[in-house]
């Protein structure tokens, strides 16, 4: 069940771009305390994401969702699951880490990430201004 001022990702003021350490896509909000913050594009099944990674958004703006429960969606931030990053050890966050690391090293022509990163890693719990 949707939370109450939930609204549609399509309508919110999303600037695409991509992620400077995989160059693959993400999508740029803000958060509601006016943060930018790079989102993996698409929504998760809440109950595959760990409680602290869960965000979602509300009116015009994106924000930390731990209550959501497992029937609704959520989003993740890019950096939980770039394959520039370490593995992450939650199974679907893992799975979807090995398919951007394929995607990754697919448009850079076979390159492993590792060899290609843009710039150097980012540290736990950065975030990256566009």
């Amino acid at each position: 069940m949707a939370s109450l001022g939930a609204v549609r990702p399509e309508t919110l003021p999303i600037n695409k771009s991509t992620c400077k350490f995989c160059a693959l896509p993400v999508q740029w909000v803000r958060t509601r305390d006016d943060r930018p913050i790079p989102m993996q594009p698409g929504e998760f099944p809440a109950w595959a994401i760990p409680v602290d990674r869960r965000w979602s958004f509300t009116r015009d703006r994106l924000h930390h969702a731990p209550w959501l429960d497992g029937l609704e969606k959520c989003r993740l931030v890019h950096l939980d699951v770039c394959p520039a990053r370490p593995k992450p050890e939650n199974a679907v966050m893992l799975e979807l880490w090995e398919r951007l690391r394929a995607r990754a090293e697919r448009q850079n022509g076979g390159i492993p990430v590792e060899q290609v990163l843009l710039e150097e890693e980012p540290e736990a719990g950065a975030t990256l201004e566009p």
